[in-house]
């Protein structure tokens, strides 16, 4: 029951304390996630009464490189002030009965068919709680690891190890935990540790895609989560940065040049996401290209689009089907893992799944209508060039283990060949 209070917004822990009185403890943590990897700030505390006497204490603590040149001297404080030492532990020990106890099949199927489907408008945010779970749950091991240190103590196997998997058509979610003798951040000596995984995916039904898609035409922006919204709106043009680096490819701006001066100098183009069952747009992206932008993009209703040279009419239902099944092949192999137990993300499980990918853009470019259909050549031209631009920005865009690899490059060309190479042989035309 616990973990729903989490969910619903109480971040105040309750456990039994001695005499059979509350203590309640806040908690407040702060995770960041950077390229080089994750490091977090927590804080809390705790009031006790205990035969008329009252206790209280504050504890500030955090993991990752920001806060190497300060767990040393936490741990040198700790170990002068054992009786204390032994209280944390207690409680964080308490902490994870609690979590043993509520992290289980009923806790998913309730987030999965209650939570989430109450919640869709911001089901982005309501997924972002299963990994703060997650990493709080990481938190506190790390915490009582070092207590334990603190204790001369180097073994959790006392404590019950979770395992929990649920699946539905809309997501699915495996958290299992095992026990390892690992190194832990801050931990002088290797000790025997409960060492979490996890794996989710999560993707709203069709319906409500539909809806979110629909609210991103009427507020001119990008679906996402709130706080993203800056970002989203960078993405309706490219960077100056970016403009920089494709105009010194003189062929790409050749071809910009080429397509946009059969219409004036300012291509209006009209990508519009059509609803075949029921006959509606179900989204729609006005773009301009030219030789000074490039490319912008704005999601609009089809009614407020000012101008357009050219429409291009997709199938809304292949969109689905291949945003959801990326989103499964993706999101659902990628592994969240301890600090202690790093697994690595990537490698040639994306390669496979780009050129799976490439088979379903491909049916979603050959569903399209042109109008006019004699901008047929133009649209095909421009697909092209969409990614090559693609292509370079995922070979320019490597992470730290990626770097001296050109596997997004790879993947980027792979898929740009698996499409348009194949729609050659065939000879098929973008055209419904």
């Amino acid at each position: 029951m616990f973990l729903k209070y989490l969910f619903s917004g109480f971040l105040v822990k309750i456990i039994a304390g001695f005499d059979d009185t509350l203590t309640r403890i806040p908690i407040a943590a702060t995770l960041t996630r950077t390229k080089k990897g994750r490091y977090a700030f927590a804080a809390g505390g705790s009031c006790r009464i205990s035969q008329g006497k009252t206790e209280e204490n504050i504890w500030f603590g955090g993991w990752g490189d920001p806060f190497k040149q300060i767990e040393p001297l936490k741990q040198k404080y700790w170990e002068k002030e054992g009786d204390w030492c032994k209280h944390d532990l207690e409680n964080l020990e308490k902490q994870r009965r609690e979590f043993e106890r509520g992290y289980n099949e009923e806790f998913v199927t309730w987030f999965f068919e209650d939570y989430l489907a109450s919640s869709a408008e911001d089901w982005e945010q309501s997924v972002s709680g299963i990994f703060e779970l997650y990493w709080n749950n990481v938190d506190n091991i790390m915490q009582m690891a070092h207590r334990m240190q603190c204790l001369g103590q180097d073994d959790m196997t006392k404590f019950n190890l979770i395992d929990v998997e649920y699946e539905t058509e809309y997501g699915s979610l495996h958290f299992w935990e095992e026990m390892k003798t690992a190194k832990i951040p801050g931990v002088k000596e290797p000790m025997t540790v409960i060492t979490p995984y996890m794996k989710v995916w999560v993707f709203p039904s069709k319906e409500f895609f539909k809806y979110d898609l629909e609210q991103s035409m009427i507020n001119h922006e990008f679906p996402g989560p709130p706080e993203k919204k800056m970002e989203r709106e960078r993405e309706k043009g490219l960077t100056e940065e970016e403009k920089e680096r494709i105009r010194q490819d003189e062929s790409f701006m050749r071809a910009i040049n080429r397509i946009s001066d059969n219409y004036g100098g300012n291509l209006h183009l009209a990508i519009q996401f059509k609803d075949y069952e029921t006959n509606e747009i179900a989204f729609n992206l006005y773009v301009q290209i030219n030789e000074e932008e490039i490319f912008t993009f704005e999601p609009m209703l089809p009614s407020e689009v000012p101008e357009k040279d050219v429409t291009i009419v997709l199938d809304f239902e292949k969109l689905y089907d291949l945003i959801l099944s990326q989103e499964k092949e993706m999101r659902g192999a990628e592994l969240e893992s301890p600090p202690w137990d790093r697994e690595k993300r990537g490698g040639i499980k994306r390669i496979t799944n780009g050129i799976k990918a490439a088979s379903k853009i491909r049916q979603l470019i050959n569903s399209a209508e042109v109008i006019p259909e004699s901008s047929e050549k133009d649209v095909k031209d421009l697909s092209k060039l969409f990614f090559k631009m693609l292509r370079k920005s995922m070979g320019g865009d490597r992470g730290p283990e990626m770097e001296g690899e050109p596997e997004g490059e790879i993947e980027g060309k792979e898929l740009e060949e698996e499409i348009f190479e194949k729609r050659s042989i065939t000879g098929e035309i973008i055209k419904s």
